[in-house]
């Protein structure tokens, strides 16, 4: 299975609560009352950029000119987005409602 189809996977999982793609690719999904749990998902940044404009449905901007942003998802989930230069690689984290 690509990369970017274990993150809507994860995404659309009705018993995943919040899921993190951390700056060095790795991604953590957590469950409803679970301990966090590490996903085999190693997606590219380009991935990880396409699973947020999907998630997100709108052409957002975010990178080296606005680094820090919000959003919300299409089902009204919480999308926060962190892109260098404030960390080393593109960093996700969808809390869903």
């Amino acid at each position: 299975m690509p990369e970017i189809e274990k993150l809507v996977a994860a995404f659309e999982d009705p018993g995943v609560v919040e899921l993190m793609v951390n700056d060095d690719g790795a991604v953590y999904v957590e469950r409803s009352g679970a301990r966090l749990e590490k996903i085999d998902a190693r997606p590219a940044p380009s991935d990880v950029l396409a699973f947020v404009r999907a998630v997100v449905g709108a052409p957002e901007e975010f990178g080296p000119k606005r680094p820090y942003a919000d959003f919300s998802a299409t089902d009204g989930s919480r999308v926060h987005v962190l892109a260098p230069p404030l960390v080393r690689g593109l960093t996700v984290t969808v809390r869903k409602r």
